[in-house]
């Protein structure tokens, strides 16, 4: 298998009870890099894989502490919240995410071989466009999110000030809705039965 070294020991189906420190004390005590691929091991070394696998987990178990570790283990000296710091023999320890968990290891005890180093450059490389690539499609989502959020706050405005208009109109509509004639039935004249009198009409003269 292509699996890497880290990553094997972390799987439970492979050895139940390994955790992370554990994982990588094994690794260091092999001298074998945390991204050393399994099918890149020999007889030899798969025997010196096995024996520590046995050594770092009886001891810790025999120890009853941490604080009865041997000195020389990296356990001591990789508590630094990833800030780079040395070994036991002053050598620096660097950190990297292998297996999806830190890794401490020391690059000049954990080596790789060339080749083995273009394969993990190539492969992070890769892994960093990815990381790029998403973070550029998260941004580009956000702002466009962002901007919907905009459009869609300006259309409710536009919306509420068309519908304040209509009623403005409305209302205007019926205040200065003019006033429609009507027509006023004429009452029918009323005819009198009483006998009309005769006017005699005089001539009067007026002299000088």
């Amino acid at each position: 298998a292509s699996i890497e070294l880290k990553a094997l020991l972390l799987d439970q189906s492979f050895c139940a009870g390994i955790g992370n420190w554990i994982a990588d004390e094994i690794l260091y005590q092999s001298s074998f890099h945390p991204r050393k691929r399994l099918n890149t091991l020999n007889d030899e070394q798969l025997k010196l894989l096995h024996k520590n696998i046995d050594y770092v987990i009886r001891t810790a178990v025999d120890a009853g502490g941490n604080e009865r570790f041997p000195r020389e283990w990296l356990f001591h000296y990789r508590w630094t919240n990833k800030r780079e710091t040395e070994d036991y023999y002053k050598l620096a320890i660097k950190f990297d995410t292998v297996g999806g968990r830190t890794s401490a290891y020391v690059p000049q005890r954990q080596k790789l071989s060339n080749v083995e180093q273009q394969q993990v450059d190539v492969k992070l490389a890769a892994k960093e466009r990815k990381r790029k690539s998403k973070e550029k499609t998260e941004e580009e989502d956000s702002v466009d999110e962002e901007n919907k959020k905009i459009i869609d706050s300006a259309d409710i405005k536009v919306s509420k000030r068309k519908i304040s208009i209509k009623k403005m109109i409305s209302t205007d509509s019926e205040v200065n809705e003019p006033l429609v004639k009507r027509k006023v039935p004429i009452a029918p004249s009323v005819i009198s039965n009483r006998p009309q009198r005769a006017c005699n009409q005089k001539t009067i003269n007026y002299q000088d």
